[in-house]
């Protein structure tokens, strides 16, 4: 197959792209490397240097592919409380151009980066079948980028399908902003001897996933002829731990140099999230990294 993935030189799409081409296929990568570095993309992949919000650009840049994995956006929570129209622009409007220029150009197959964060702050598991509560803009954003993708699919018999990650965590994760993800920050502070900063009280449990399992599964997306068009899948560990059972676990890793400090919570922050991946286990996926083996990854690079 030919592919393109947009965001292709980011943490989770340059993992992803390594995955394609092992499996033998063609990568185009579109990126605007506002987050991603050129350096992250294979040398076998094409990188194209724009913008998911221009339009033509995506177009050329879709031409001649098979399928789409859809994974530039703006990610940070944080950052969509600060730039909402921004964080909608990208996120809604860039997947509105990508479906467009896949139906015009006659791409099959688009799939799409989604998150657990449009459950919002419901208790317990969550399936797909879950309520749906986004709370802030990135969630809401994305929340309306899988309804357009649902669009397209009844419309125009488009395939699409959207993965709602966890928290995805790994190498190349980029931990020099304040948005960044907070195992990336956490380790980062440990190699130079930097206290780990939690924000609130480190009783809220995350749901992390290796961003190995993730490029899996992205593959499993783009290249499976049983995954059902217009689905949802969760991408998940099925594992709930608080961000304190995992600094007493990074500190088991490397010491007692490691120190933590905790600020107040930030706002729009999730307290609890852990994801049911059983509709994509029965595909065949299933996460195999623990998380004290990502920990030991991270810590080395």
């Amino acid at each position: 197959m030919h592919v393109l993935v947009t965001g292709g030189a980011g943490f989770i799409g340059s993992h992803s792209v390594a995955a394609l081409l092992a499996d033998g296929h063609t990568v185009r990568v579109l990126d605007n490397l506002h987050s991603g570095q050129a350096e992250n993309v294979p040398p076998e992949a094409e990188l194209i240097l724009a913008d998911i919000t221009d339009q033509v650009a995506v177009e050329a840049a879709i031409q001649g592919c098979d399928a789409a994995l859809h994974l530039a956006a703006l990610v940070s929570v944080p950052q969509s409380l600060k730039q909402p129209i921004e964080t909608f622009g990208v996120n809604t409007t860039g997947t509105a151009y990508l479906l467009e220029a896949a139906r015009r150009m006659g791409c099959r197959r688009v799939v799409l980066a989604s998150t657990c964060a449009v459950y919002g702050d419901i208790p317990g598991m969550k399936a797909e079948v879950a309520p749906l509560h986004p709370l802030v803009p990135y969630s809401a954003s994305k929340l309306m980028a899988e309804e357009l993708l649902r669009c397209y699919a009844r419309s125009y018999a488009l395939q699409t399908i959207c993965l709602r990650y966890f928290n995805v965590y790994g190498p190349r994760q980029r931990a020099d902003s304040p948005y960044s993800g907070v195992l990336a920050r956490w380790c980062a502070a440990v190699r130079v001897g930097q206290p780990c900063r939690v924000f609130g009280d480190g009783e809220q449990t995350r749901d992390f996933v290796s961003v190995h399992d993730v490029a899996r599964a992205n593959l499993r997306a783009i290249t499976s002829a049983a995954i059902e068009s217009g689905a949802v899948y969760n991408v998940a560990s099925g594992q709930a731990l608080s961000l304190n059972t995992i600094l007493a676990t990074l500190r088991e890793l490397v010491g007692p140099q490691m120190t933590r400090e905790y600020a107040p919570a930030r706002s729009g922050d999730i307290l609890h999230s852990c994801g049911d991946s059983t509709r994509l286990q029965a595909l065949g996926w299933h996460p195999e990294i623990e998380l004290a083996t990502g920990l030991a990854e991270l810590v080395e690079i």
